[in-house]
């Protein structure tokens, strides 16, 4: 570019000062990209929760009315992060006009630095008309280089779409595109790690984008610390507000009512009894089903709905639930999980050799997890129950083919 401005060999202070206002662009329009991104969120009334620029990964920065914004200059994250109002309406169209402001803004600047400098670079910038055209050429290039490119539908290094990229999919696949949205905030977005549970405590229990943003980490780190009987009541605030992103609150509620809903069996069993408390099963199919009605795809959703089914006792709703489960994009805990909760499904319908092949292929995937011990001790009560009244002892069952470990598990046809 500069040979191209510049025919004769400047001056090597000459090229650096070039160079210096070529970098000075690209950090411009890095910033003013990112202040476009902004300036559309507000203006299509996004809730913006994020605002890093050239921020490193590791920085913590400030929060600024519920908002974390991280600065930097060498920094390798560049976005603004938002919510879908809860509305929904006219979601496509926000998005495009949200994603092409960045580039927008870049080509305008461009534009506008051109037309105040085109005809006038001699006089402010350079007596010498080579040079000052070097100059307006470095202070023009990051603009329309950084807007033209960020237009171009690719991946960038994170695997999200570029700026084209998500204007492309808005058009001409809105429905996926809404999935992918819905599916971007994990459970530690938004907050340092490790952190303090009374200081996520105090961020939930203070509302607003924060607690949202705080309830992810929240739910993990509680989890992880036994603590989930603690903070239920919290988390369950923030799954069910609307503005709540749907993937989230569907990972809360699911949680919550799966760790409940086992609590509950083994209060009930170990007494060797089968009536749950209905009392105690009502705010537990609730919680299950608020978790479904937020993300019916979820794995996890459709689990803790079909403990919640067989704690109701309709079994055969929550088998229907688990055979049409998904397992192949989950981990073991989920499959065994599901199992496990089939085979109790299974006993509650009086078919005592499935539920013995349901247990088996679950001990296969990992025989400690979760729900199968209870299963399985549930499963061997019934087998010296049938014993029992058959005058024998019950023999190994065959192994059936019919059990998935993993995939979809399918039906029984016998």
């Amino acid at each position: 570019m500069l040979v191209v401005s510049y025919p004769v060999g400047p001056h090597p202070s000459t090229l650096f000062a070039v160079l210096c206002c070529l970098l000075a662009g690209v950090f411009i329009h890095v910033y003013v990209h990112e202040l476009g991104h902004l300036c559309a969120a507000l203006l299509v009334r996004f809730r913006v929760i994020e605002v890093s620029i050239r921020a490193g990964r590791n920085r913590s920065g400030v929060r600024i009315a519920g908002v974390k914004v991280r600065l930097g200059l060498f920094g390798r994250v560049d976005q603004v992060r938002v919510v879908t109002p809860p509305d929904g309406r006219a979601v496509p169209a926000r998005w495009i006009a949200f994603s092409f402001a960045g580039p927008a803004s870049n080509l305008a600047l461009a534009a506008a630095t051109y037309l105040v400098f085109h005809g006038h670079a001699e006089r402010l910038l350079s007596d010498d008309p080579a040079l000052a055209h070097s100059y307006l050429v470095a202070a023009i290039a990051p603009g329309a280089m950084l807007g033209l490119a960020n237009l171009i539908p690719f991946r960038v290094r994170d695997g999200q779409p570029s700026d084209g990229g998500w204007i492309f999919a808005w058009i001409f696949r809105p429905g996926r595109s809404r999935a992918q949205v819905t599916r971007r905030i994990r459970l530690t977005d938004g907050v340092s790690t490790p952190t303090d549970l009374d200081e996520l405590r105090a961020r939930v229990d203070a509302g607003g984008p924060d607690a949202i943003l705080a309830s992810g980490a929240l739910l993990a780190q509680s989890i992880r610390a036994r603590q989930l009987a603690v903070d239920a009541d919290r988390l369950l605030v923030v799954a069910r507000n609307p503005s709540t992103d749907p993937n989230l609150a569907s990972l809360i509620a699911s949680a919550i009512a799966e760790t409940r809903a086992i609590e509950l069996m083994n209060d009930t069993i170990r007494f060797r009894q089968w009536d749950f408390d209905q009392a105690r099963v009502k705010p537990i199919v609730e919680v299950a089903e608020l978790g479904y009605a937020r993300d019916p795809e979820r794995a996890e959703a459709r689990m803790s709905l079909a403990l919640a089914r067989v704690l109701s006792k309709r079994p055969a709703e929550a088998r229907d639930l688990l055979i049409r489960l998904n397992t192949t994009t989950v981990d073991s805990r989920v499959q065994v999980q599901a199992l496990a909760a089939r085979a109790i499904a299974e006993l509650q319908l009086g078919d005592l050799a499935q539920a013995r092949r349901v247990v088996n292929s679950a001990g296969r995937i990992d025989p400690k997890v979760g729900l199968l011990p209870l299963a399985r001790t549930l499963v061997e009560r019934a087998e010296q129950r049938a014993a029992a009244s058959a005058g024998g002892t019950p023999s190994a069952p065959e192994p059936r083919t019919d059990v998935a470990t993993s995939g979809t598990a399918t039906e029984s046809t016998a």
